[in-house]
């Protein structure tokens, strides 16, 4: 298929260049496209961090459910029982209380944190590819769209990608020389 040749490339880049070769879709229609695609994989991460955190609710109401439950029995033995079954009753409410406090904070709480992480930048990324596609499909010049695509880059990774974007304006440089000699060649 037409996908295996991007090897390791983000599917949305993917799909985004094969929408490049539509010529059924005019420049509002692509951006368009472009961006309802990316609302949508906004939306579905946006859905799986809301469900993480409705599920973060589950283990502290079960351990509240344990320790009610070992209160009532170490209640109901009172009168009648001694040091071990009220001592084994007050364990059981502490421990599952204990429980479901640490599943929801140690790997519900944290997992959900990392999708919304996750969801953010994913949404930053897609919106790096929908504005380079749409440069590409406006005719920009490679060395318009590095310099325009750096902007969204932290100041050190704008630094360090400098000596890259100078290449590709030589590189830009040298294909227009060449197109000149072969035109007047």
């Amino acid at each position: 298929t037409e996908f295996s040749t991007f090897g390791d490339t983000h599917f949305f880049l993917v799909e985004g260049s094969i929408l490049l070769k539509d010529d059924s879709l005019d420049s509002r229609d692509f951006e368009y496209v472009l961006r309802q695609r990316a609302s949508m994989f906004k939306r579905q991460y946006h859905k799986d961090y809301l469900f993480l955190i409705a599920l973060a609710k589950f283990p502290p109401a079960f351990g509240l459910l344990g320790s009610v439950t070992g209160i009532i029995a170490m209640l109901m033995n009172l009168g009648t029982a001694g040091k071990d079954i009220i001592g084994k009753g007050m364990a059981l409410a502490l421990l599952t209380t204990f429980w479901g406090v640490a599943v929801t904070n140690m790997f519900i709480l944290p997992i959900a944190d990392f999708a919304q992480r996750s969801n953010k930048e994913d949404e930053e990324l897609r919106q790096i590819l929908v504005e380079g596609l749409l440069m590409i499909r406006n005719g920009d010049s490679p060395s318009k769209v590095a310099r325009k695509l750096r902007s969204f880059l932290p100041l050190e990774d704008r630094a360090a990608l400098s000596g890259l974007q100078e290449e590709m304006i030589k590189s830009e440089n040298l294909d227009s020389k060449v197109t000149q000699l072969r035109r007047h060649g």
